[in-house]
């Protein structure tokens, strides 16, 4: 591949490498057996649910990770919902820090990609410019029940003063704890 088909497709590699972050089950469990837990939040008007969610517990902090990808016509798109709560101690009211907790979202036309290096390019800086990133400091986590197993709760969040971004609103998860 010549240094300027490269450049060019670097745009695309990085959001494939994005859609792909996602990760997969890998301690050899078949999805029918693995507890994929649940997740699920009202952003702004839309209704969002998550494929699956999952959590880890290390040196106090509590990482609650929920994800989704739908595939239509071509068309992928991804999202993940990160909430981090440092200072765990079993079930109570909780705020997460300046960092860490997230929502984000990507698309990618793939068909528009395969077109060649021009249509590629234009494909992945389409999905770069329609993402959605929100950085959720202060959201709201309230976590009900915990145990060696899995924690369960709800969480909100409101965008900061004059902000145009969609609040969060009846977010429910219930988590596996990774071990």
């Amino acid at each position: 591949m010549a240094p300027m088909q490269l450049r060019r497709s670097i745009p695309l590699l990085v959001l494939v490498g994005a859609l792909a972050s996602c990760g997969g089950d890998t301690d050899g469990a078949s999805k029918t057996e693995k507890d994929r837990g649940e997740a699920s939040m009202t952003l702004g008007d839309a209704t969002w649910t998550a494929e699956r969610t999952s959590a880890k517990l290390v040196d106090g902090k509590l990482s609650i990770r929920a994800s989704r990808m739908d595939m239509k016509g071509g068309k992928i798109a991804r999202q993940e919902l990160m909430l981090e709560v440092s200072g765990f101690h079993g079930a109570d009211d909780y705020r997460t820090s300046l960092h860490g907790s997230r929502f984000i979202g990507v698309a990618l036309d793939a068909p528009a990609a395969e077109k060649g290096d021009e249509a590629a390019t234009k494909a992945a800086t389409d999905a770069l410019t329609g993402a959605q990133h929100l950085m959720l400091s202060a959201a709201t986590v309230v976590v009900t029940a915990a145990d060696e197993d899995e924690v369960s709760g709800t969480f909100s969040w409101e965008p900061p003063p004059g902000m145009k971004q969609p609040a969060i609103r009846d977010g429910r998860f219930r988590a596996p704890l990774a071990k």
